[in-house]
């Protein structure tokens, strides 16, 4: 409930409420019986629906009107641009299927980033948005009532990784100003919540900082503590926001009072029965969550895109199936219309869904053998004999669905920092039946007694819908379940998630096979997932406008939720599933689809060569099995689960080459015979063992069968536990209590998976407390000491996920005696300057310069990886100490990665514009930029170079020079050398025959013409052997 002082503080906003809204505010809206209402426009349209609050403002102002409201929001919309799946239907087809009598339009925000130059333009599109919405008849009857909503005001969240909102706040000004006169103009009713919001974040004071370890009280979104009482003497407030620009509850609240005000009239409304308004507000969410699965309906290209098409038994298709469905839920949708007009009369009622249409029957296109067609499914103890274990290792069952009926479906796993194993169980696969309970599941499974096997099931949350990916993260989880991804967060201990808070969208569900996956947080603290085709992503955040990734955009994504921004990271595909990072940090991922897998050597770019041969195919997941439970030929190996043909999961050893890498197929760690058996996911668990897990399936896939093959099983899942035999398991360390210096001490594990807990262990404590325990910790090892290099690597790795970098370490490292060392620092100094760029931050160049330009030798590193890295390093820069890291690198050996990474390098920053700059500036060219000219550059350059032996043979052996240049430079070229110009020019003839150089043969052989006559008859043997020979 809404406290009192809280409550105070929004009315009092609303009484100062600034002159500037109510100018504009010309028009009420006036609402008729049964009116349909559309509310569309971008994340704040899409982010109401799940607080409630502007649609229980309406109920309750207008209880007997019977209305009937359906979200439209979409995560990243402006006026122009709303690209979706395939065939997901335009906005006049859903506001003709909503039957929309009223339209509420929220945009303004993504298309403010134009500035004030793009503000023409803007109006024009307002304008034609306008005469089009009006020009239609939506309820096939009357032109709608358009209600123009401007975009709020940043939130300065005083969060130093986010921005402050100052300048674009003149921006959004802007655009809602001109939205106010396009209002008044075409005599349309408008909302300014651009000052209103403004006029209520003045009356607050809100300090991010305190996210982290203060006492109190309150606590934020993210379960954090807040103060209750500021020091400052101003009024306490929790933020309209999550990140600047994406309202929080308080701020839905703030809106819903907001609409209330300026176009109902009656302000204080919301106030006079709060009860009631919650009531109504509960009975909203309930038919909401109806609603975005009709709107949002997950495997959109089965449901009504590409595949929906695919005939099955008797030619039943997934459209005649998922049409139906759709048609059950629109039911359902209407069904809890009811009970909001209920409770807007103050009456409790329950939905009554004996209307439902019936679902379609499907028949099974793959019968199992059993009486009607069931599948035989093996005990999970009695599987374990289907199995070919690798030699020296063993199988147990950790948990099945025998022990726990919870356990179904599982997808995806992960430890967290007490070394616990937590598994999504996903058994409305491949998405919810409207008739069934919408109950997937994260799952801890804890080993109390360190025997083996699982002793409970905990559910840590339920109620959720394809969670298709999750890691831990500030002491909760984040969970992938498209279109949003939550964070989930414990705050009492009971190990139930008590927080439950969306915190980004735009991940697009056309098909969940192929949607957000793979989550792994990398050694700076960004986190990474796949995605696959068929996907429309928009993603909206705090710096800048959409970011839009098509179908074309497969591949592995970055994304920080520290920051709330996103970025493309690595093309692979058609459908990427696994990702890993080793001991060093370097990156691998792999295709589903292909089972094709690379290593991503310069992110944003692609790869010269695959990982590993070929062998099978489909791939879910990767690991790497880095334990000292397992032999030592066995640790650092790459690890890749199969779910068809081969079933089971393959093992590969690295080997280095040059700057990058292959893994050779070694003995598989196991597989199996049974049919069922689809290896999911894997995780190296607190213990050391390695946990596989079963999805257990006679089916699999979206494209083989019916999203409805009754084959499709609901009700198994199985956890493997493999252990070398005769080796003891490790103690399992706790750090969810651990003192912060204990979890620093964490880092200095010989174990990968138990570092990385750690790491993700400090994301949830006080940055400064970590920053200060690990420089304690860091006292004992030396820099000089290539076997503590790794040390200082793992700490150098905390404070870039902690944004606390320390530039020192990070410049020592550089100088590492121990290889992957140096690799490791580049790459934080690549991270950080690609970073820097991408907000342009103020002392990039500076920096970039002086710590690139002290260490150019790294050009020259006896490391391959080293040279490779410290190129993509200076491509985020650019400039003369950008260049000069390329010129160097390319005169050194060469191998396919760092050929590829100077090549792509070559694309991105101009080499001959640095010749020629250089050359303008009548500076010398430094040897490696000589060395490259002399191969590259044009001749007008080459004649401004220095006059050298180099220079001139270059020119001579350049395609079409005319003849008057070839033979300036052949006379300077025979001086410097002091040999006759005829000698000199057919010794270079010869030279260039025996390569077969045709072109340059011919310029030269025009300048052989025009040699005076005495002197070529002195090569006329030459000349004529030269006519009988050459190529």
């Amino acid at each position: 409930m809404l406290s009192s002082v809280r409550r105070i503080m929004l009315l009092c906003a609303l009484v100062l409420f600034s002159e500037s809204a109510a100018t504009a505010q010309q028009l009420k809206l006036e609402l008729k019986k049964g009116d349909h209402i559309a509310v569309i426009g971008n994340t704040l349209a899409d982010r109401l629906q799940h607080f409630g609050h502007l649609e229980a403002m309406l109920h309750y102002r207008f209880p007997e009107h019977n209305l009937v409201v359906r979200d439209l929001g979409f995560s990243g919309d402006t006026l122009t641009e709303r690209p979706r799946s395939e065939n997901f239907g335009s906005p006049d087809q859903w506001l003709s299927k909503v039957k929309a009598d009223v339209v509420i339009a929220f945009f303004g925000y993504n298309e403010s980033y134009a500035g004030e130059a793009g503000l023409p333009q803007f109006r024009k599109d307002l304008e034609a948005f306008v005469d089009h919405t009006l020009a239609q008849k939506y309820n096939e009857e009357s032109a709608p009532q358009l209600v123009l909503c401007s975009p709020m005001a940043f939130e300065d969240l005083k969060w130093p990784h986010l921005p402050d909102g100052k300048e674009q706040n003149k921006n959004l000004e802007l655009y809602s100003g001109e939205m106010a006169k396009v209002a008044v103009d075409r005599k349309l009713p408008f909302v300014d919540l651009f000052h209103h919001s403004q006029e209520v974040m003045k009356l607050t004071s809100f300090d991010n900082s305190l996210l982290r370890n203060l006492t109190g009280q309150k606590r934020d979104r993210f379960g954090f503590e807040y103060p209750e009482k500021p020091t400052d003497g101003t009024l306490a407030f929790f933020p309209l926001t999550i990140n600047g620009v994406h309202v929080t509850e308080d701020g839905s609240r703030m809106l819903a009072i907001s609409f209330n005000g300026q176009l109902l009239s009656d302000r204080d409304t919301p106030q006079a029965d709060s009860g009631k308004v919650e009531n109504i507000r509960k009975a909203v969410l309930a038919k909401n969550h109806i609603w975005h699965n009709v709107y949002r309906a997950t495997d959109g290209f089965s449901v009504f895109g590409g595949r929906s098409g695919l005939q099955f038994v008797d030619g039943q298709t997934n459209f005649d199936v998922m049409q139906r469905e759709l048609e059950i839920l629109a039911v359902m949708t209407a069904n809890r219309d009811t009970v909001i007009w209920e409770a807007a009369q103050g009456r409790e009622a329950k939905p009554d869904d004996s209307n439902l249409p019936k679902p379609l029957e499907v028949k099974t296109n793959k019968p199992g053998q059993l009486e009607e067609g069931r599948h035989k499914f093996l005990g999970a103890e009695e599987a374990i004999e289907k199995m070919t274990v690798h030699a020296g290792m063993k199988v147990n069952v950790f948990a099945s669905e025998e022990q726990f009926s919870d356990l179904a479906n599982p997808v995806q796993s992960a430890v967290d920092t007490d070394g616990r194993l937590w598994v999504a169980a996903w058994p409305t696969y491949p998405h919810w039946n409207p008739l069934e309970a919408m109950n997937d599941k994260l799952l801890i499974l804890p080993d109390e007694d360190h025997d083996g096997v699982a002793d409970r099931c905990i559910t840590f949350a339920d109620g959720l819908h394809n969670p298709t990916g999750f890691e831990f993260w500030n002491g909760g989880v984040l969970v992938a379940q498209a279109p949003d991804i939550l964070f989930l967060k414990d705050l009492d201990g009971d190990d139930v998630a008590d927080v439950r808070e969306r915190i980004f969208h735009g991940l697009d569900s056309a098909d969940t096979h192929h949607t957000a996956n793979g989550f792994v947080m990398s050694p700076g603290g960004k986190f990474y997932f796949s995605r696959g085709i068929f996907h429309a992503e928009n993603f909206e955040t705090p710096w800048g406008p959409t970011k839009r990734f098509g179908t074309g955009g497969t591949g592995v994504y970055e994304w920080d939720p520290v920051t709330f921004d996103i970025n493309f990271h690595f093309p692979i595909g058609p459908n990427p599933h696994g990702d890993t990072f080793d001991q060093w940090g370097n990156q691998f991922a792999t295709d589903g689809t292909g089972g094709t897998g690379n290593y991503i050597g310069m992110p944003g770019h692609g790869a010269p060569r695959e990982l590993y041969e070929k062998r099978v195919r489909p791939v879910p997941a990767i690991a790497i099995l880095d334990s000292q439970h397992f032999p030592e030929e066995n640790r650092g190996n790459l690890l890749i689960a199969n779910v068809i043909g081969f079933q089971g999961v393959t093992q590969y050893k690295f080997e280095k080459q040059g700057a990058g890498f292959f893994a050779k197929e070694v003995e598989p760690i196991l597989y199996s015979s049974d049919g069922n058996f689809r290896p999911s996911d894997m995780e190296i668990g607190g213990d050391g063992a390695l946990y596989v897990l079963d999805w257990q399936n006679p089916i699999i896939g979206h494209m083989q069968h019916n999203l409805r093959d009754p084959s499709r099983d609901h009700l198994h899942g199985r956890v493997y536990r493999v252990t070398a035999e005769g080796r003891e398991t490790a103690n399992v360390v706790k750090l969810d209590k651990a003192s912060t210096a204990d979890v620093v001490a964490a880092l200095g594990s010989p174990t990968l998976a138990e570092r990385y807990r750690a790491r993700l262990e400090l994301t949830g404590r006080n940055p400064d407390e970590v920053v200060a325990a690990v420089n304690d910790w860091l006292k004992q090892f030396d820099s000089k000491n290539p076997e503590h290099a790794r040390h200082l690597v793992e700490a150098l790795w905390v404070g870039q996920q902690l944004r606390k970098h320390d530039m020192q370490l990070a410049v020592t490292l550089l100088n590492s005696k121990e290889s992957d060392a140096r690799a490791a620092a580049v790459r934080f100094f690549r991270d950080r300057w690609r970073d820097h760029s991408r907000i342009s931050a103020p002392g990039l160049l500076n920096e970039f310069e002086s710590v690139a330009g002290m260490n150019l030798h790294l050009a020259f590193d006896a490391s391959s990886q080293v040279r490779a890295d410290f190129v993509v390093a200076a491509t985020h820069v650019g400039g003369p100490v950008a260049s000069e890291i390329i010129f160097s690198a390319m005169q050194t050996e060469q191998d396919p990665q760092l050929s590829y990474v100077i090549n792509e390098a070559r694309g991105i920053i101009n080499l001959d514009q640095a010749i020629r700059d250089t050359l303008a500036r009548g500076d010398r060219l430094s040897p490696n930029a000589e060395a490259y000219a002399l191969s590259n550059a044009s001749v007008d350059d080459l004649l401004k170079m220095e006059k050298s032996e180099g220079v001139y043979r270059a020119i001579l052996t350049r395609e079409n020079v005319p003849v008057e240049t070839l033979q300036t430079s052949l006379t300077g070229l025979a001086k410097l050398r002091n040999v006759a110009e005829i000698e000199e020019l057919f010794t270079l003839i010869e030279e260039l025959n025996a390569k077969a150089s045709v072109n340059v043969l011919n310029s030269l052989s025009q300048l052989l013409a025009s040699q005076p006559t005495d002197q070529l008859a002195k090569v006329r043997d030459r000349i004529a052997t030269l006519a009988t020979t050459a190529k």
